[in-house]
């Protein structure tokens, strides 16, 4: 989510260039007269507002802070590419963050499942070692978001795909699931792209993503396919 801060109209052209920098990363158009107006007429929750996908920010064309030729160069997006909501300060300290408790077999299993995955990946990947050895550094956090990230991405997009087909098959609208998963999947991608601005992985790194993608990719989808209540709570 991108914060948009409710500076006073003085510090409204200090905070621009932040603003700026930071939207950069999530394929947002951006505005220079829409961010005045926002900052000048003291934006009310987006949520409460008539049209709340109407006012985004623009895309910055780079980004000052990352400029290095040897990492990722970052284009100015072009039309195609998905807007995303401005989320104010407010509104993104009213988020609750919750746990809701697995009741049943399937919520049982499907919390023993991810558990037992990531358990595995802490320990392949040498995280917990490095946690207990207290060397943890920059780097290895790095590689482990990025990787994470590749991982993050598929669900969205398989679980939105079949659901897509069997709306097709059945002839039947999908009520909006359709469009969070994919918005959900692009969110993830987003993230990469942001990690990929800081670190380029070699050769050895992209291949265990592909067999990782290939062997989890096949495996989510299958287990969408048996029970979506597995893989996506949907109330």
């Amino acid at each position: 989510m991108s914060y948009l801060l409710r500076p006073s109209l003085a510090d409204a052209g200090c905070i621009r260039s932040l603003i700026k920098a930071r939207l950069s990363t999530s394929c947002i158009t951006y505005s220079d007269n829409k961010f005045d107006s926002r900052v000048e007429n003291q934006t009310v929750n987006r949520l409460k507002e008539p049209a709340p996908f109407v006012n985004y920010a623009k895309q910055s064309e780079n980004l000052k802070h990352f400029a290095n030729g040897a990492l990722v160069v970052v284009k100015k997006e072009e039309e195609y590419t998905l807007p995303h909501p401005i989320w104010s300060k407010e509104e993104a300290e009213e988020v609750e963050v919750t746990h809701r408790k697995p009741e049943g077999i399937t919520d049982n299993l499907a919390y023993f499942t991810v558990s037992a995955m990531r358990l595995g990946f802490d320990i392949f990947s040498g995280y917990k070692l490095q946690l207990r050895l207290g060397t943890l550094d920059e780097r290895a956090v790095l590689i482990r978001c990025i990787f994470l990230e590749t991982v993050a991405g598929v669900p969205g997009f398989a679980a939105g795909m079949i659901r897509h087909l069997s709306s097709l098959r059945k002839m039947e609208r999908d009520h909006g699931w359709i469009h969070t998963l994919i918005e959900e999947a692009e969110n993830e991608r987003m993230h990469l792209m942001t990690f990929l601005q800081l670190r380029h992985p070699g050769p050895l790194f992209r291949g265990s993503v592909i067999l990782t993608q290939l062997v989890f990719t096949a495996a989510f989808s299958m287990a969408y396919v048996v029970s979506p209540h597995f893989c996506h709570r949907q109330w």
